[in-house]
């Protein structure tokens, strides 16, 4: 499938380069596909080994650090591609950086967050 990547900055001379690429990756779900980007080194790797990002593909999708193994999927979002944002002909899937904030917190807080309010 086409995946249309774009990252944030993480440091004032990694504005020289855009960040945007079209890439090819065949995925069955959205955790498969954030875990083939991370393989494919598309996420620069931070002095200290402690950079944390979270995946956005219209909402936040799961926390990704340097210093865990994989991905962790945030529960309440959807696992299927079919569900993650489409954009010109393919998945939009952004990256934010968070620095150094510790990614279990970000984890944490984004499981607990309601994204929209009840309507009475």
């Amino acid at each position: 499938m086409k995946v249309l990547l774009s990252r944030d900055s993480v440091a004032a001379g990694d504005d020289v380069d855009a960040h945007d690429e079209v890439v090819g990756i065949d995925a069955p779900d959205a955790l498969t596909l954030i875990e083939r980007v991370l393989a494919s080194n598309y996420l620069p790797k931070i002095a200290g080994g402690n950079a944390t990002w979270v995946a956005v593909s219209h909402k936040p999708v799961a926390v990704c650090a340097q210093q865990w193994p994989g991905p962790r999927l945030i529960p309440w979002q959807p696992a299927a591609c079919e569900e993650l944002l489409h954009a010109k002909g393919g998945v939009r899937l952004h990256f934010s950086y968070l620095a150094q904030i510790a990614p279990e917190i970000v984890l944490d807080i984004l499981k607990r967050t309601a994204l929209k309010a009840d309507e009475d």
